[in-house]
């Protein structure tokens, strides 16, 4: 996953759930 997506994704759900 691209970085800015994930960073997006963690701000948005407070968690980094996601694998790259």
């Amino acid at each position: 996953m691209p970085h800015v997506a994930r960073r997006t994704l963690i701000s948005l759900t407070g968690f980094d759930i996601l694998p790259d």
